[in-house]
């Protein structure tokens, strides 16, 4: 026992000797404090001793407080120097056990006990605080009698032993806890702001160009048409039209004037301003956020306060257990049960699970506040989303034309207001010309026009002057708006939608109204939401009854309210919660703070107000509400990650319980354990970082240099919303386990046989396989998926029709459907008047893929081809296929071919050749966000596109167009050419000249390329079929007897001169394909599914799509099965 009273008597006089000097500089700095009282109290004219005088000045100035950075570096420099000295303590231990002497014991003993001051401060502390104070265990207290139990039994080696681990333990918890705010933070603030930002200010009657963070109080910024405010301020000059529904929830645009306020985040959309700053709010904001951050971290979820009531509640027993191991077993068992136990750890491991699940969400674009609301969200029933600005974007597209003056048609009110709008880049612009060219009107080429800006636009054109803009720029410019105008605004303005009048010769010709579009994203996210358990959802908006009923019939909510005032909006919050309800307030804008603040938990999009993000829990800082999926999903692996966490320290309690009573369990064992298992834990909780790591690490691979595949096979690649289906290139890297099926078929005679596993060609087999039809698939490549996975089809048109129902049913559906619940990623999406399916194309693969292997009656041979057909007798009687060297001749009763190219059937009949422009679509990678949204991307390819006729680039360049994809990092590149001027090399050198272009750009200074897809043939030919499709039965919606599924996708035709052309149909319009147009003519058992089916070249520019393949897949099939009835198992 001398070493314990060694160690206690030093203690001692280590604490004896810091109270003393603590209470000397106390008493100093009273006295010092009266002589700063006497002195300040001294008058002008009295003289001090000089002494007095600099005892007087040092008690006015103090040594200065420390910054928070400074004490983390000397707590960081101390704890290092401990960790140093445990490393000590073990070797002086390690000396006295193997040469005894009294010089290496008191060696020994002094360094231990210079080591555990820290450790024994908090025993310490535990024992005046925890014990006698709140008459509480602490788990501080078991370790220091645990310690002194080891020093007293004399296994001071064990004892150094675990002082050296446990500074490594705490080494690990400090590092990983400032790993996870690390992590918390970086990501957030990169995507929150742009440091590089810059402004125009007028100094001295000149506009100049200055960073954002230095404009201050006073300044005048300079704000044009297009773009965004960046700071609250007050109009000093000009007018204009302003879109604040960011700020206010209004959908409509409003006209601000000289002395009316602004507020940042909102978007001019015409005119120009000069605002007096009075609010930048940068250095505010960011200041806010992190005292948000920093505040999380220190609150305490519910499973870490009933983890933390677990841990106080075990240290008594834990204590008590100790002491039945002291009188059971001896000393030893006392120290193995003190030793061994891993409550400590618990007080850990939540918090760091939380933050690290927190940095996970930041990664991923999503700020949550407190890491108690991510647990929180689990337990959510209900959801509200507000209407106007949340379940709708900021894009507008055009809902009504009309005419208002006996001397102008509609189509004059279009053309006017597009030839005032085309030079412009804002959203209204860009609605009105997608409008124009729809309706076949060209103002691009136009002479004789003058522009003149304000917050409306003049035009001269041809000796008529045309006025286009709001109500208000009308009257300013003295042109008389007749009542029944007015009345008509106020019942547009009524259903939540803006409009622009047009004027010809101060007289009002017409209006147009327009409205805001669906997020593509909504109808997939409440049914996920659906999915995921959520009991009822329902929309709150201010807008009027009759399309917020339409708009809760299209997503399916289970209720609506309408014409609800902001007040109003809180009541139903509550009404939801006295039900019982645990209630989500999704909304955007200050109309939306009340009930956000009712809410058991609120969610805002980034540009959302100050007041609503302040209110927020949540803030998706990419505003696209699948995060809300994701944020399930964090939910839920942060629960099982806690008690998972929990689990592993009670089972280390229970290990060295069981191994103290039963097995005599060796200290140094449990000493293990205890590190062991807390590491584990603690690791555990660290778990979400890997996948940080993880895409960090695979954005970082810079895959520039990648050689695409030398003489790719052809292959289909489609413009932003369209797709085809075909076989495609050799791409090995997902498995496909279907290719070692046992064979169902043999050499002679089989019932039906498909070439090409593309859209049309799974589409066949997956239906003949469900109706108990073997299938032999014969596929070229290595796997199947045909162009989407080869040629990095990323957007799937031809599934949805203009209001976004699925066109056909069947399996078109169960491949939406499979998609989604494969990436949360995947959405819908409306381009124009299109709705399409954003896809990963890695997804789609390993999705089809997944898909076959599920299907017993389809075999696939990949690595085929077909070298020989014999036709003879108005039927084909064989076929040739060669695989890996080997051949052998199969005798189906009926073949598809779902090639894309109509292999099949060029080799017996007559195909046309197509001349459709081809294309290569190039996937970059580490790109910021929205760096092609509209209008960014606009302004992007239009400098893409005068660098490339400046010979600044390649002429491929002038072409080409920028989509974004599912990821937020991610863009295509779609060059468009002919395909005898596609060359390898070429191409493969255009897209790093166009990558070096793009990287100027801030957006792209990161950019690399990450994949290349092979070139896509759009048009792969038509066969002679029994009926040909002509554009004429598609413009009619021709119905057919033998039809085998429908259509709606426009005419998107790329000429090989003239480019694209896209030609939409009616709303609710469709057209029906026969199945005489996919039978070859002359053959009755070959038939053609996919593009290449006999129908004239802008009919199939319409059908080619993936959706319609897919549909034209299945029906076909069904049809075949119906008319030959193959044998069936």
């Amino acid at each position: 026992m001398i070493n314990v009273a060694i160690v206690l008597l030093a203690y001692a006089g280590v604490r004896l000797y810091e109270n003393n000097k603590k209470a000397k500089a106390e008493k100093n700095q009273a006295s010092i404090s009266d002589a700063a009282i006497v002195g300040e109290g001294a008058g002008e004219g009295e003289a001090l001793v000089d002494g007095q005088q600099s005892s007087a000045q040092e008690a006015k100035s103090p040594e200065p407080e420390k910054s928070k950075e400074e004490q983390q570096a000397i707590a960081k420099k101390e704890k290092r120097h401990y960790q140093k000295m445990s490393a000590v303590t073990l070797g002086t231990a390690a000396l006295r056990m193997l040469a005894p002497n009294p010089v290496f014991t008191l060696l020994n003993i002094g360094i231990y006990t210079y080591t555990m001051l820290p450790f024994y401060r908090q025993v310490e502390n535990a024992m005046r605080q925890r014990l006698i104070k709140e008459r509480k265990v602490d788990s501080y207290l078991l370790m220091g009698v645990g310690n002194l139990l080891l020093l007293g039994t004399g296994r001071y080696f064990t004892a150094a032993l675990e002082v050296g681990l446990a500074y490594i333990g705490d080494s690990i918890q400090t590092k990983a806890t400032q790993t996870a705010q690390k992590h918390l933070t970086s990501n957030l603030f990169d995507n929150l702001f742009d440091p590089n930002q810059k402004v125009w200010v007028v100094e001295g009657g000149v506009e100049r160009e200055k960073p954002l963070e230095d404009i201050q109080q006073g300044d005048i910024l300079v704000v044009k048409a297009g773009e965004t405010i960046p700071i609250d301020g007050e109009v000093v000059s000009g007018m204009a039209s302003v879109d604040q529904h960011a700020f206010t929830g209004e959908s409509y645009p409003v006209e601000k004037g000289v002395g009316e306020s602004v507020f940042a985040s909102t978007l001019t959309l015409t005119g120009h301003l000069q605002v007096r700053v009075e609010k930048s709010g940068r250095d505010t904001t960011i200041g806010r956020i992190g005292e948000i951050l920093n505040d999380s971290l220190n609150v305490k979820t519910e499973i870490q306060l009933r983890g933390e009531q677990w841990a106080e509640a075990a240290n008594l027993p834990f204590l008590i257990l100790a002491g039945i191991g002291f009188v059971a077993v001896g000393p030893a068992g006392a120290i193995v049960i003190l030793s061994g136990n891993t409550v400590q750890a618990i007080r850990l491991l939540a918090p760091l699970a939380t933050i690290n699940y927190q940095a996970l969400a930041s990664h991923h674009n999503i700020l949550i506040k407190q890491g108690q609301r991510l647990e929180q969200i689990g337990n959510l029933d209900t959801f509200l989303f507000d209407k106007t600005g949340t379940l709708t974007d900021g894009e507008l597209t055009v809902s009504g034309l009309y005419s208002v003056h006996p001397d102008y048609q509609e189509t004059d009110i279009l053309f006017y207001a597009a030839l005032a709008e085309h030079q412009l880049t804002h959203p209204i612009a860009k609605s009105i010309m997608q409008y124009a060219k729809d309706a076949g009107l060209d103002v691009e080429n136009l002479d004789d026009i003058e522009y003149r800006l304000g917050f409306g636009i003049v035009v001269q054109f041809k000796g008529r002057t045309i006025h286009v803009g709001s109500a208000r720029f009308m009257t300013a410019e003295n042109i008389d708006v007749p009542e029944n105008v007015i009345e008509q605004q106020a019942d547009i303005h009524a259903k939540g939608h803006s409009l622009v009048l047009v004027a010809v010769d101060q007289d009002v010709a017409g209006l147009i109204e327009l409205e805001a579009t669906l997020r593509p994203e909504v109808q997939l996210v409440f049914k996920t939401l659906r999915e995921k358990g959520i009991k009822h959802i329902s929309i709150v908006s201010g807008d009027h009854a009759a399309p917020t009923q339409r708009l809760a019939e299209q997503l399916g909510a289970d209720s609506f309210f309408a014409e609800v005032l902001p007040e109003d909006k809180a009541d139903i919050v509550e009404q939801f919660k006295a039900k019982g309800g645990t209630v989500c307030f999704v909304g955007d804008g200050v109309n939306d703070a009340i009930a956000m603040q009712k809410a058991d938990l609120s969610i805002s999009l980034r540009g959302a107000t100050t007041l609503a993000t302040d209110v927020a829990d949540i803030i998706l800082i990419d505003p696209n509400l699948a995060k809300i999926c994701e944020l399930l999903e964090l939910s839920r692996q942060l629960d099982n990650n806690l008690k998972r966490g929990l689990s592993i320290c009670y089972l280390g309690m229970g290990t060295v319980l069981l191994g103290t009573f039963f097995s005599k369990m060796d200290v140094l064992v449990a000493t293990g354990v205890h590190f062991v298992l807390g590491s584990t834990a603690i690791g555990n909780s660290m778990m979400p970082l890997l996948e940080i790591m993880r895409d960090k690490s695979r954005a970082e691979a810079d895959d520039s240099d990648t050689e695409p595949p030398s003489n790719p096979p052809e292959a289909t690649v489609e413009p932003v919303t369209a797709e085809a289906d075909s076989s495609a290139t050799d791409n090995s890297e997902i498995s496909n386990s279907v290719n070692n099926k046992p064979s169902t078929y043999n050499d002679e005679s089989n019932p039906l046989v498909i070439v090409g596993a593309g859209a049309a060609g799974m589409a066949c087999a997956l239906t003949a396989a469900s109706q108990g039809v073997p299938v032999l698939l014969l596929e070229k490549s290595a796997e199947p998926g045909g162009t989407v996975t080869q040629a990095l089809i990323h957007t799937l048109g031809g599934l949805f029709d203009d209001e976004g129902g699925f066109v056909n049913r069947g399996l078109p559906v169960e491949l939406t459907e499979r998609l989604s619940q494969a990436c949360p990623l995947t959405q819908k999406r409306r381009i124009g008047k299109a709705w399409t399916l954003s896809v990963d194309p890695k997804v789609y693969a390993q999705v089809v893929s997944d898909w076959m292997n599920e299907c017993p009656d389809i075999e696939i041979r990949y690595h085929s081809n077909v070298t020989n057909v014999v036709a003879k007798d108005g039927s084909v009687k064989s076929i040739t296929v060669d695989s890996n060297g080997e051949s052998y001749t199969l005798a189906p009763n009926a073949l598809i071919d779902a090639t894309g190219h109509a292999d099949i059937a060029r080799s017996v009949g007559n195909v046309s050749d197509g001349v459709a422009l081809a294309g290569l679509i190039v996937q970059l990678r580490k790109v910021a966000p929205d760096a092609v949204k509209f209008p960014k991307g606009v302004a992007l390819l239009q400098g893409i596109r005068k660098a490339a006729e400046n010979n600044e680039l390649p002429a491929e360049c002038t072409t080409l167009w920028l989509d974004s994809g599912v990821h937020p990092d991610e863009v295509y590149v779609k060059f468009n050419l002919k395909s005898s001027d596609y060359d390898v090399a070429r191409m493969d050198e255009v897209s790093k000249q166009l990558l070096s272009y793009l990287r100027k750009n801030p957006d792209f200074c990161d950019a690399i390329i990450n994949t290349s897809g092979q070139l896509g043939i759009r048009d792969g030919g038509s066969v002679q079929g029994d009926y040909t499709l002509t554009e004429a039965d598609l413009q009619q919606g021709q119905r057919f007897p033998d039809a085998v599924c429908q259509a709606s996708w426009p005419i998107e035709y790329w000429h090989p001169e003239q480019g694209l052309s896209l030609d939409y149909f009616p709303p609710g319009h469709r057209y029906e394909i026969p199945l005489s147009a996919l039978r070859v003519r002359g053959l009755n058992n070959l038939f053609v599914a996919g593009k290449c089916f006999s129908a004239e070249p802008r009919a199939q520019a319409s059908a080619r799509v993936v959706g319609t393949c897919w549909a034209m897949g299945e029906g076909l099939t069904k049809a075949i099965l119906k008319e030959g009835n193959l044998a069936c198992h």
